[in-house]
C-alpha cells in the first residue's frame, strides 16, 4: 500500500521495479488527467516536483548534493567489473 500518498511511501513485494515503488500510477494519472484536467502532454511534460507543488504539496525536497549522488553512483553502479565490454 502507498499509505495515501501518490509519490510511494509503501513496500511492494520482491521482482517490483523502484518506479512502481516509488510513484502510484493510478493516483498520479486519476489526480492529473482527470482532477486538475491535464491533456496528457501536459502531465507528462512535468516533472515530479512540479506536480507535487501543482497539487498543492509545498513542503519542498532538498536538491540532490554531491554527497548523496557519489552514494547513489556507489549504490548503483552503471555496470559492474564482469559487464564491462572493453
Amino acid at each position: 500500500s502507498s499509505g495515501g500518498s501518490a509519490f510511494g511511501g509503501g513496500v511492494c513485494a520482491g521482482g517490483t521495479s523502484i518506479v512502481t515503488q516509488v510513484f502510484n500510477w493510478p493516483s498520479l494519472l486519476s489526480a492529473g488527467l482527470g482532477g486538475l484536467r491535464l491533456n496528457p502532454d501536459e502531465f507528462w511534460a512535468m516533472t515530479p516536483y512540479e506536480f507535487q507543488l501543482l497539487i498543492g504539496n509545498t513542503r519542498t525536497f532538498a536538491p540532490l548534493n554531491r554527497r548523496r549522488l557519489t552514494e547513489l553512483v556507489e549504490k548503483y553502479p552503471d555496470q559492474t567489473e564482469e559487464g564491462k565490454n572493453d
